[in-house]
């Protein structure tokens, strides 16, 4: 397993650029480079490869010590070689940087079983790794990313979206019930565990209330946001074994152009149904969903100046390489063993998937005054809040939101 970390500069080098220009000239856009939006115009990597393929990149903030490196090989490395399936024999390298040759790490390997590959010093162009890193830096050059908080901003929109929509879909004694929302780490896997009980008696179509017994509507939903990776599986305790609704979901900085982002086999990935959504297009919104203040073919944020969204709004976007993109790659695997019912379920529960994608992302746009100047601690204290309010609002009122179509 080879490793190594890089730097890389985000929107531009470091270098001294020179220009050929006339006298009194130089400040003419084509003889200047763009200064950088909220500074931070570059990022330090640590990754890690073998011929079973790439493992895990990490992004090191601060300055990097022993202690943070150890720290690294053990929520990256070990995690990696797991996913590789690479088995016992398996050899690590990484170079003779101070921190690498530590004492406390050579202890911390040693005492991991961990074979280490001997290396000569002040070698750098011998390990293969540097090719994934000038490929990767040739990749953002021509991306071109304005800022890191454009890049990471895309996550509070999500979690703000999450717990509005929550709200909105709770009432009358049924909706949404919060029963843990804290930080997990698992396996070398950090991130925000949520376990969330949905009451959805009323909200199913007729024909399935008409045969589920009483409490057979309530789902449980565990999920592991560990953004951009996110799990998602619910599951019915009447039914057990035989319902699960899984969602795996990719968050990737591009306009949707990946095939096979989950890297399934090749069996499987035929078997899968490729669907895109538009945020844009009205029409596949559902009748009673459509709300004009979210449309984003209507919308136009005051804080940002995105929207309105023009029928050409993703041709324009690709053009556009110093704007933020994101696109949501979700997979959705689902279950229902029931003799007579199990395809028209399934089929069901997949149309409604999509229906609930589309307003979701539909909302997030249009909402991106709300939270667009948010902070990740202004959601947790959010987050907490809307949990007492969930409570609260399940007791009162009638029952609001989103009901499923008949079919």
């Amino acid at each position: 397993m080879w490793s190594d970390e890089t730097k890389i500069e985000l929107f531009g080098l470091n270098s001294t650029r020179r220009v050929w220009r006339k006298k009194k000239d130089e400040y003419n856009p084509k003889n200047t480079i763009p200064t950088v939006k909220h500074g931070g115009g570059n990022i330090i990597l640590w990754g890690c490869f073998s011929a079973k393929g790439t493992g895990r990149l990490h992004r090191i903030e601060g300055r990097m010590d022993g202690a943070m490196y150890r720290e690294i090989l053990a929520n990256n490395l070990l995690p990696s070689v797991r996913a590789l399936k690479m088995g016992r024999g398996w050899v690590f390298q990484h170079d003779n940087d101070p921190k690498h040759t530590a004492r406390a790490t050579k202890e911390w390997l040693h005492k991991k079983h961990l074979k280490v590959l001997e290396w000569p010093s002040q070698s750098p162009d011998l390990n293969p790794i540097e090719h994934l890193w000038r490929e990767l830096k040739v990749r953002i050059a021509q991306r071109q990313p304005r800022n890191l908080k454009d890049l990471e901003k895309y996550q509070v929109g999500q979690l703000f979206t999450v717990a509005e929509a929550s709200k909105n879909e709770t009432g009358g004694g049924e909706g949404i019930e919060v029963l843990i929302n804290e930080p997990y780490e698992e396996e070398g896997e950090k991130g925000q565990y949520t376990h969330k009980v949905y009451h959805l008696k009323s909200k199913v179509p007729g024909w399935l209330r008409y045969i589920a017994p009483e409490g057979a509507l309530v789902f449980h939903e565990k999920a592991w946001n560990a953004y951009p990776y996110c799990r998602t599986v619910i599951t019915n305790e009447y039914m057990k074994d035989d319902f699960l609704i899984k969602i795996e979901t990719w968050h990737k900085p591009d306009m949707g152009t990946l095939e096979n982002v989950h890297d399934l086999d090749g069996p499987t990935w035929k078997t899968v149904e490729v669907i895109p959504i538009d945020i844009a297009d009205k029409d596949v919104v559902a009748h009673g969903d459509y709300k004009a203040e979210e449309d984003p073919a209507l919308f136009k944020s005051t804080k940002t100046g995105r929207g309105p969204l023009s029928p050409e709004w993703k041709n324009d976007l690709m053009n556009k390489i110093d704007c933020p993109k994101m696109c949501a790659y979700k997979l959705v695997t689902v279950k229902f063993k029931w003799w007579g019912l199990q395809t028209k379920v399934e089929n069901f529960i997949q149309k409604q998937e999509k229906r609930i994608f589309t307003n979701f992302h539909r909302q997030l746009f249009c909402w991106i005054d709300n939270w667009v100047e948010l902070t990740m601690a202004d959601i947790r204290r959010m987050e907490e809040e809307t949990k007492k309010e969930l409570e609260e609002m399940r007791e009162k009122g009638t029952v609001r939101g989103t009901s499923a179509t008949e079919e």
